[in-house]
């Protein structure tokens, strides 16, 4: 006979009822990680602990309700019959096909509102959407269909703003923000940043700030007791002469400090304040039904799982990443399904391409003939200017390779601003993204001693320079915009033609977003994109991340059968000079 087991869900929580040790055991399992850093704490060395922990507590048999697909197939699977009951959901109050711009449907695009379909069935999902798909686009569909009080959530200032932007002009719709200054939850459509609302719902005690006081207010006098000893041995002062002028320092620290009452009696409101305001937060979480979360993959810290768990009546709950679960960390990617659901649609490059959302992309690596890179470095010391050159090889470790090989290597830069110059020729706009500021400066200068419109845009630039930076490149009225990560996310400009990845680095998720940024449709012409990297072949480390970036677009449906030796712009027009 088969055993029946009961699971009943809410918006944060599941429990298992009538469950046999057997299958409680199974799930416990299936919702088992590898805590990070296990194998260097005492326990795992000396008492036999195997490193692992769980989002099944045996004690309660409750789970994360994101679980809840999961925990229901490896029941039926181990062959029990497993009855679901869960807490209904509040009823969408929206259009099934709401108008959110005045784009309409476009058949193209029928995935889009489909992600509605699924978060409406299924109530907590993530939607894995390749970099170009219309994230944006697909919360404001599934907000305008739940109609419901909603929370988004995101990492980046940059994402907050251009929803914020999308909302308040596509739909038309006041809205409140919780970050960067701001804290206003009293509109229907709420951005929060998720640091400053996982640091708002944190319970503060007196002990606890009065520590930080503590550590922070030595450490300032710490500082100024090392730049003084700093200064006496610049001017040559003996070692007796010094210890009376620290020591004459230190009392004079002491005695500026505020008195011990006036410093408790600040703690204590300072404390009350934070914890009023803390109450109001959670509060407001409460009311939240719906909960859409951007760029998904950056935010499956423990701040962020709090917030979550704080979202009692969030029954909806909308993940939105082209990335999910690609940290190395095994208990952050689980958290995120722990708290958003599984992936409930998947939407690849290749589909996009295929679709004509994406322009089609062609890869070209580019070999450098130089096998020893060396850069000449002018150091002043004591008022005299030594020469210093440094050299790469195959060995050289990395930051010191990456200096070498990448951001003073001058056949590479030189190589870059050539790419950059066959696009202008033919009026394609380029996207150049570094990794180092010194970088894009260095870019930046030879482009424009090689005629280039260049602009150079880092994190200091605000949000207004970066839009005029991004206007100027569609409006072709600059060639070449060199961006650091500050360009990563929230980019679309659907005229650039050309895409350099002149930062060599590894990650897989940045990699996906950077190829991304150069395949929005173009509006006119013909709907091509080329992206343009390197050969890192004369260091070991650099060799390494290329390899790994060369995968990615060899295993990438849709980028792997177009990497080229070299980019045809013969399907372009020749621009008049």
């Amino acid at each position: 006979m088969t055993t029946a087991i009961t699971l009943v869900a809410g918006a944060v929580n599941a429990k298992l009822i009538d469950a046999s040790r057997e299958a409680r055991l199974l799930v416990r399992e299936k919702l088992s990680f590898m805590v990070e850093g296990a194998g260097y704490t005492t326990a795992f060395k000396s008492t036999g602990w195997d490193g692992t922990s769980s989002f099944y507590e045996f004690a309660t048999d409750m789970f994360p309700a994101g679980f809840v697909y999961k925990v229901q197939a490896l029941l039926i699977k181990a062959g029990y019959r497993v009855n679901v009951v869960r807490k209904e959901a509040p009823a969408p109050l929206g259009e099934a096909r709401p108008m959110v711009d005045s784009f309409g449907y476009d058949p193209r695009y029928a995935y889009q509102p489909e992600v509605a379909d699924k978060l409406l069935k299924f109530r907590q999902i993530i939607a894995r959407v390749a970099t170009g798909g219309g994230k944006s686009r697909i919360a404001r569909i599934c907000y305008k269909r739940i109609g419901r009080s909603t929370l988004f959530l995101t990492t980046r200032g940059i994402l907050l703003y251009q929803m914020r932007d999308a909302v308040e002009t596509n739909l038309n719709e006041r809205t409140g923000v919780v970050g960067d200054g701001e804290r206003d939850f009293s509109q229907q459509f709420t951005l929060g940043m998720v640091q400053t609302i996982s640091q708002s719902i944190e319970l503060w005690t007196e002990d606890g700030v009065m520590l930080d006081y503590i550590r922070n207010r030595d450490a300032a006098e710490d500082r100024e007791v090392t730049a003084l000893l700093k200064k006496l041995k610049k001017a040559k002062a003996k070692p007796e002469e010094m210890a009376v002028a620290i020591e004459k320092l230190r009392k004079e620290l002491v005695l500026a400090r505020p008195a011990d009452i006036t410093t408790v009696h600040k703690i204590q409101k300072l404390v009350a304040e934070h914890n009023a305001k803390r109450l109001e937060m959670i509060a407001y979480l409460a009311t939240v039904q719906f909960v859409i979360l951007e760029e998904a993959h950056e935010a499956s810290g423990a701040g962020f799982y709090e917030i979550m768990r704080h979202c009692v009546n969030a029954h909806y709950r909308l993940a939105l990443t082209a990335t999910p679960f690609m940290k190395e960390d095994q208990e952050a990617n689980m958290r995120l399904e722990g708290c958003s659901g599984p992936v409930a649609v998947t939407v690849t490059e290749k589909q996009l391409i295929d679709l004509g959302v994406l322009a089609t992309p062609y890869f070209k690596f580019i070999q450098l003939r130089n096998p020893a890179p060396e850069y000449v470095e002018m150091l002043d010391s004591n008022g005299l200017t030594r020469k210093v050159t440094h050299k790469l090889y195959r060995s050289t470790p990395w930051p010191k390779c990456l200096e070498i090989g990448v951001v003073h290597n001058d056949e590479r830069n030189r190589a870059i601003v050539y790419e950059v110059q066959r696009a202008a020729a033919h009026g394609l706009p380029a996207l150049v993204l570094v990794g180092r500021k010194d970088h894009g400066r260095t870019l930046e200068e030879m482009m424009e001693a090689a005629g280039l419109r260049a602009v150079f845009m880092f994190g200091e630039n605000s949000q207004v320079e970066r839009k005029e930076a991004l206007r100027k490149l569609a409006a072709r009225e600059i060639d070449v915009l060199i961006g650091s990560t500050i360009l990563d996310v929230g980019v679309d400009v659907p005229s650039i033609g050309l895409i350099v990845i002149a930062g060599a680095g590894k990650a897989e998720v940045q990699m996906r977003q950077r190829i991304g940024r150069g395949l929005r449709a173009k509006a006119s012409g013909p709907n091509v994109a080329f992206v343009a990297d390197f050969v890192e072949a004369i260091n070991n480390t650099l060799r390494d991340h290329q390899k790994e970036r060369l995968q990615i677009v060899q295993n990438t449906p849709g980028f792997g059968e177009r990497i080229v030796a070299d980019f045809d712009y013969s399907v372009f027009a020749r621009k008049a000079a």
